[in-house]
């Protein structure tokens, strides 16, 4: 079975194959030893790999971001299990489990009895925590 190489990954071969030979010839000129010019192209190397890796992670806070949805407070349903529902009137993320949910920002509020009560929120870089703060609860009637 034969595998095709994309562009992609003909690019980073190529890439990491220049910066391998700059890391080798660079190091050559401070040292004649093997060792070192060896070490300048595993450098090299890596660099390539430590840029994609950044650029990736870069994109992802970027584009990506806070994801959707925290996991519910019964812990069954992850951020793709919720639908989005009419309950009282109200438009709410119904989980899995039927407990009905709205957001408010970072904040993610849980639902119960026409009250909002504080259940996590998006803290950068830590992602969903529970939510410690606003103890008092909110009326959902004009939410």
């Amino acid at each position: 079975m034969s595998r095709s190489v994309t562009l992609i990954e003909l690019l980073v071969f190529i890439l990491m194959a220049g910066f391998f030979v700059a890391g080798y010839q660079g190091f050559a000129e401070g040292s004649s030893s093997l060792a070192w010019r060896l070490l300048g192209g595993t450098i090299g190397c890596s660099s390539v790999l430590v840029f994609i890796l950044l650029c990736l992670g870069l994109h992802t806070l970027v584009f990506v971001g806070v994801p959707s949805r925290p996991v519910c407070k019964q812990g069954g349903c992850r951020s793709k299990d919720y639908a989005i529902k009419l309950v009282d009137k109200h438009v709410r993320l119904v989980c899995g489990c039927g407990d009905a949910y709205k957001r408010v920002g970072r904040r993610f509020m849980r639902v119960n009895n026409r009250r909002a009560e504080p259940y996590m929120i998006w803290r950068f870089p830590l992602g969903w925590r529970v939510d410690e703060g606003q103890g008092d609860k909110e009326r959902v009637d004009q939410a």
